[in-house]
This record gives structure tokens, sequence and C-alpha cells, in this order.
């Protein structure tokens, strides 16, 4: 097997194993039913322009059967009000507002259909916040394949 190979079939056992990370057996009356379990919390890398504004973060992700969860954090040295958006997979998944130093976008399915960035979260690949001037201040690539992503 040629290795481009070798590395894809290693990338799709890495996803399948990350999005079955836990399966739990429910109480005795649902019959055997088996749901899946996935909750982890990453940081965010800070680019130049996060560290000229002290910017940190962080993504948890949360699935569990048909729920899933998806939550940002910043916080930054900016005034109250400063605007940023989150770009997941390459794709717009909504704006967060800074108050007292942080600021939080918490999206779930429970609410209506996740943006299609998100949705599912297992698949996530990259996740980006960008400032007001599209500039990308946190961001992080290969969600899962590091010690960020341990349990």
């Amino acid at each position: 097997m040629a290795a481009e190979g070798r590395r894809l079939w290693a990338c799709h056992l890495a996803w399948a194993l990350l999005c079955s990370v836990s399966v739990q057996k429910q109480h005795e009356s649902w019959r055997g039913q088996l749901t899946m379990a996935f909750n982890r919390t990453i940081s965010l890398n800070p680019t130049p322009a996060g560290a000229a504004i002290d910017a940190t973060g962080r993504i948890e992700v949360r699935a569990r059967g048909s729920e899933q969860h998806f939550e940002v954090g910043i916080d930054a040295a900016l005034a109250d009000g400063a605007t940023f958006t989150v770009i997941a997979n390459g794709r717009p998944a909504g704006t967060m507002a800074l108050a007292s130093g942080a600021g939080n976008l918490h999206l779930h399915n429970l609410a209506g259909n996740l943006p299609p960035g998100v949705d599912p979260v297992c698949h996530l690949q990259t996740v980006e916040i960008r400032d007001s001037d599209g500039n990308v201040v946190l961001e992080k690539s290969r969600l899962f394949s590091d010690s960020a992503a341990a349990p």
C-alpha cells in the first residue's frame, strides 16, 4: 500500500475511533440500545494577531446520542463589544462579542440545525476565530490528533 494510502486509511480509522469514543449500555428498560458519548475541550493557538491582543481560547465539543454541542470561548484584551467570527471547517459557524474581556458562542442541535461546518461535531478538522477585520486571532487544525484532545 502506498504511503498516501496508508495515511488516508489511518486518518479514517482515527475518525472512526474518535466518533465512537465510548459506547455505553443504557438502562435495562432500553433493552440494550447503545449510545455514543463524546466530550473534548481543546485549546486554540494564538496567531501573531492574537498575541497582539493577548487572546486565548478554547473549544468544547460534546455529543451524546443525537445531541450535539459546539462551544467556543475567547478571552482578549479588547474593549467590550469587540466582535469575532468563528469559522469551522472553512465555513462560518457564528459570531460572538466581548463582555468584560470574554466572548462565547454556544451552538447545539436542540435549538435547530447546526451550521454545515459544525455538523457533525466529531468531524471538525479546523476552527478559527477571526476579528472584525478578518484577521485570524486563534486557530486549531487537526483538532483530534494531539494530546490536547485526550480525555
